[in-house]
């Protein structure tokens, strides 16, 4: 594996900072000096990567939502069941209530020291998961890269249910356009119940709502037996 200069790292600690001040402040209210203070260099070195506010701000957006992608390709392994892959998707998404975390470590979406060594709490995942997407209702940029982030997940999930067909879990085989029917309702599902959970709204006599999703991929893999 080739060395890796101080440069990505830094970048990368910049990245971080901002999205622990966002968790913090909020997307209107941090500053570049705030982001500065927290990474521990001058307001400078942020501008030199990122210029503005606004391109600091995307840049942490789409960092967010790729650490999820990340995170979850790290944990799939070919040899898997399609089922397998499918809640892989649901535990990142969607960890369950209720079961205590781990120790937590720093907020780190930089994938430079390994997957395993990125790390998110529960509550810095809800907090940015409702800034990015505040952010979106008013943004173009905003939206326009959550929608191609968003494509790309619908697109890595219709290959592992396409992958399903082929290892004969379907008795049909299913097209490229039903397998990506079928990842755009888990993906709309996995959106939806994630803002239900920050509003903590649950199903009626729950206490945690990642069940509904477990179910659409249970339902799902059993369509046609």
């Amino acid at each position: 594996m080739p060395k890796v200069g101080v440069e990505p790292f830094r970048r990368a600690a910049v990245v971080n900072a901002a999205l622990a001040c966002i968790c913090e402040k909020g997307t209107e209210r941090i500053t570049l000096d705030m982001v500065a203070e927290k990474a521990g260099c001058s307001k400078g070195v942020v501008a030199y990567y990122f210029k503005n506010k606004k391109g600091l701000v995307l840049e942490s957006l789409k960092a967010f939502f790729s650490y999820y992608g990340t995170k979850i390709g790290h944990d799939i392994s070919p040899g898997m069941k399609s089922a397998e892959m499918l809640r892989i998707i649901v535990d990142h998404s969607l960890p369950a209530l209720g079961v205590a975390e781990e120790q937590h470590r720093p907020l780190n979406v930089s994938d430079l020291e390994g997957a395993e060594r990125m790390a998110m709490s529960a509550e810095e995942k809800a907090r940015l998961f409702i800034q990015f997407f505040g952010l979106a209702m008013t943004d173009q940029d905003a939206r326009d890269a959550i929608r191609d982030i968003y494509g790309k997940d619908i697109e890595g999930i219709s290959q592992l249910i396409l992958y399903a067909t082929q290892r004969g879990e379907f008795e049909e085989e299913r097209s490229l356009e039903k397998s990506r029917e079928s990842a755009y309702g888990l993906l709309a599902l996995l959106v939806g119940l994630s803002v239900m959970r920050v509003t903590d709204v649950m199903p009626p006599g729950a206490v945690d709502n990642r069940t509904i999703a477990l179910t659409y991929i249970e339902e799902l893999l059993q369509e046609g037996k």
